[in-house]
């Protein structure tokens, strides 16, 4: 009866473990190397605590969701009730992965070798779905987390992400494994499985400073980067107008014409009255960003920007009609204005809710309270 209450503690413990370590390896607080043992604590709470059931789906929920608050705490900044429901879901998710895995390494054929390999099939297969569907927040993918060690992953350029998420998911099996093997003192076992890990963490990276580096361009940009001062939540849509914001700008581009510059570049979302993209040249703002331009030294400019299409001119993305008396098409653009030429391009993955109305078709009797 009394080796029950530390077993009770310790696995209480272990989710908040994981939450802490994750978040560590998160950028930006730069314990990159943290990221493979931050699963070790859940894995170690069902193979060798053995909790199991929906108290193991409920501990790692809670450690999934103490990881996003503390490391995407920033999102507050926008809307709390947006950003925990996001959360929640998020944690969700990933402690569903957790309890199908331990589902299926408790069923009678599963063998060590596949218990070990579910768990990979399982996650990324999570992390695949996130990617395309319509509730997609892949922030949170764990091969994002290499992200402020880019000399580590050159590899992406093969793999993409999903690469990274199959590293971690790797050496914190490996290395949880190991522990297990130790403490059931099958201790060449626990070896075989440390030396595994350790050779998982260390060869990719070794790979990855193989992999012949891009050389820097011989030719130089110069470039001008204007941030406007515009609170983005009490002047950026409803304090100011767009003129206002405009006029900001090119005083900012104004100042600096005594440098020369190749490029001049905006925010995101800039302009943020939709601008149709048949007649891009016919917008005030457009315009004026323009006219700006051809007063300075600089030989092209690139801002974020709305734009739309009448839907019948896009059929293929009808998923984003915005329906209304005349339905159209909404998109956050990045357009480029170069040798009085325009060149546009479409942000493809959008932000549930805030950027896009997810599942339309059910959500559309709250369009008008979301937006």
């Amino acid at each position: 009866m009394p080796r029950k209450i530390p077993l009770r503690i310790a696995a209480c413990f272990l989710p908040f473990l994981s939450a802490v370590l994750l978040n560590l390896a998160w950028p930006p607080h730069g314990f990159t190397a943290g990221i493979f043992i931050g699963l070790v604590p859940l894995i170690l709470l069902k193979k060798l605590l053995k909790v199991n059931g929906i108290h193991y789906f409920l501990l790692t929920f809670a450690g999934f969701l103490v990881f996003h608050l503390l490391a995407g705490w920033w999102m507050y900044s926008s809307t709390i009730a947006g950003s925990l429901m996001a959360h929640m879901f998020n944690a969700l998710y990933m402690a569903f992965v957790f309890f199908l895995w331990s589902k299926y390494d408790n069923l009678p054929f599963t063998s060590s070798i596949s218990g070990f390999f579910s768990l990979i099939i399982f996650w990324l297969s999570f992390e695949m779905l996130h990617l395309h569907w319509e509730l997609s927040w892949p922030w949170f993918h764990l091969g994002n987390a290499f992200s402020a060690q880019p000399q580590w992953i050159q590899w992406y350029q093969f793999t993409g992400v999903l690469g990274g998420s199959l590293w971690v998911l790797i050496v914190n099996l490996f290395l949880a494994y190991g522990i297990v093997y130790w403490v059931e003192r099958s201790k060449q076992k626990a070896i075989k499985a440390f030396a595994l890990g350790g050779l998982f963490i260390f060869f990719p990276i070794i790979a990855s400073f193989l992999i012949p580096q891009n050389q820097l361009a011989t030719h130089k940009l110069h470039v001008l980067i204007v941030q406007p001062d515009i609170n983005p939540r009490t002047e950026k849509f409803n304090g100011l107008t767009q003129s206002e914001q405009v006029d900001q700008a090119t005083q900012l581009i104004q100042e600096n014409q005594a440098a020369t510059y190749d490029l001049i570049v905006l925010p995101e979302t800039f302009i943020t009255q939709a601008v149709d993209e048949e007649s891009l040249h016919h917008s005030p703002s457009v315009s004026s960003l323009i006219h700006s331009v051809e007063a300075s030294s600089a030989t092209a400019i690139i801002t974020g920007v709305f734009t739309t299409k009448s839907a019948q001119k896009a059929s293929s993305d009808r998923t984003a009609i915005i329906d209304a008396d005349k339905p159209y098409i909404l998109y956050n653009s990045a357009l480029l204005y170069s040798d009085a030429d325009f060149q546009l391009y479409h942000k493809t993955q959008l932000v549930p809710l805030v950027e896009k109305q997810p599942f339309y078709g059910m959500m559309k009797p709250l369009q008008s309270f979301i937006e």
